[in-house]
């Protein structure tokens, strides 16, 4: 099994430390954080606990009430320094098996925009694969508020 440490890690913007990513590099991160929570390995049952109940998450939010899902979101408050972003990737397990979900957006700290492109990713894998592939937003679908 090859490392899945993506190139970004050499690509550190110099005013937040974050890295520069891609959806893909973001993929990769995400098969290594499933096989690390599948192993049992020191630590990885307190890292999946804490991902399977992240707040602020569209992808949580909006799939929990059906599948377990891993997830961490991420956003940039635009100021002077920086473009706003709001960014969420995970692992959901669905009812045709786990698969891994990444959305980097430019919206402007804010979830309410991935939703509805979440819940059209969540739709088409399960179409593709065999799986349910009803749309779940409604109205009351609750939206993550970021802390602020």
């Amino acid at each position: 099994m090859g490392s899945f440490a993506p190139d970004a890690a050499s690509r550190i913007k110099s005013w937040w430390n974050y890295p520069d990513i891609s959806a893909r590099e973001m993929a990769s991160l995400w098969q290594e954080i499933y096989r690390y929570g599948k192993s049992s390995e020191i630590g990885a049952n307190e890292l999946t606990e804490l991902l399977s109940q992240t707040h602020y998450s569209a992808l949580g939010n909006l799939l929990r009430t059906n599948y377990e899902v891993w997830s961490k979101a991420g956003w940039y408050l635009e100021d002077q320094y920086t473009s706003s972003a709001t960014n969420d990737a995970g692992i959901v397990f669905s009812d045709v098996g786990p698969y891994i979900a990444v959305v980097l957006s430019d919206a402007p700290e804010d979830f309410e925009p991935l939703m509805p492109v979440i819940d059209a990713l969540n739709a088409a894998h399960g179409e593709l694969c065999g799986g349910a592939s009803k749309l779940l937003l409604t109205d009351e679908t609750p939206i993550p508020l970021q802390e602020r």
